[in-house]
C-alpha cells in the first residue's frame, strides 16, 4: 500500500508529465511496430517475402540493442562530459520522427538502413528514464521509473490495438493484404501524437529554462 501510494505521489506530479508524454508515444509506437505491425507493414506495403520479412525484423531487432548500448553509454558519461540529456533526446526524436514519415509515406518503405536507423535512434528516446531519475530524490527515482514504464507499455497497448481497429475497417485487398492507406491513417495518427508530446516537451524544457533563469 505504501509503494502504490509513492508511485501515485510521483504520477501526480508535474516533473513526472513533462517528460512522460514523449516516451510513452514514441517508445509505445516502437513497441507496436515492432511487436506486430512492422511485420505486416513490410509484407503489405513494402512486399517483402516472409524470409526477408523475418531479415528485416531481425536487423531491427539488432540495431535496437546496439541502441540501448549507446544508450547507456550516454547516460554514464553525461554527467562526466557535461553532456544534456534533453538535447540529446530532443534530436532523437527529430531523428525518429524524420525517419518515420519517410519509411510510412511509402518513399523507401523497405530501405534496410533506415529501418536499421529508425530502431537504432527510436531508443534515444529512453534516455527519459535518466532524466526522470535526475528529476526526483533519491528514495522516489524507482517509482518514477516505475511510472514511466507503466504508461509506456500501457500506451504501446492502446496504439497496438488502435491500429488493428483502424485497418480492420477496411476491406481485405484480393491478395490478403491491407490497404497502405490504412496504415498511413493508424501510423499517421501514432507519429501526430508523437508531435503533439515534442511540443509539450520543448514547452516544458523552455519552462524550466526560465525558471531556472
Amino acid at each position: 500500500n505504501n509503494s502504490l501510494h509513492e508511485l501515485f505521489a510521483v504520477l501526480k506530479t508535474r516533473s513526472f508529465w513533462s517528460i512522460a508524454p514523449l516516451l510513452a508515444t514514441t517508445s509505445g509506437f516502437f513497441v507496436a511496430l515492432q511487436g506486430l505491425w512492422a511485420g505486416n507493414w513490410l509484407r503489405d506495403a513494402a512486399g517483402l517475402t516472409q524470409h526477408k520479412t523475418a531479415i528485416y525484423l531481425l536487423i531491427v531487432a539488432i540495431a535496437m540493442v546496439i541502441g540501448m548500448l549507446i544508450v547507456a553509454w550516454l547516460a554514464h558519461n553525461a554527467s562526466h562530459k557535461n553532456w544534456s540529456l534533453h538535447k540529446i533526446t530532443t534530436i532523437g526524436f527529430l531523428l525518429t520522427f524524420i525517419l518515420e514519415i519517410i519509411l510510412f509515406s511509402n518513399i523507401w518503405p523497405h530501405d534496410l538502413l533506415l529501418w536499421a536507423l529508425f530502431s537504432l535512434c527510436a531508443q534515444l528516446l529512453t534516455l527519459i528514464f535518466t532524466i526522470g531519475s535526475q528529476a526526483f530524490p533519491l528514495s522516489h527515482t524507482g517509482r518514477a521509473t516505475t511510472g514511466l514504464v507503466l504508461l509506456l507499455f500501457i500506451t504501446a497497448f492502446i496504439m497496438q490495438s488502435g491500429i488493428g481497429f483502424i485497418l480492420h475497417l477496411w476491406q481485405l485487398l484480393p491478395n490478403g493484404a491491407y490497404p497502405i492507406k490504412a496504415y498511413q491513417l493508424s501510423f499517421g495518427i501514432c507519429i501526430g501524437l508523437q508531435f503533439l508530446a515534442f511540443l509539450w516537451w520543448i514547452k516544458q524544457q523552455r519552462s524550466k529554462m526560465l525558471q531556472a533563469g
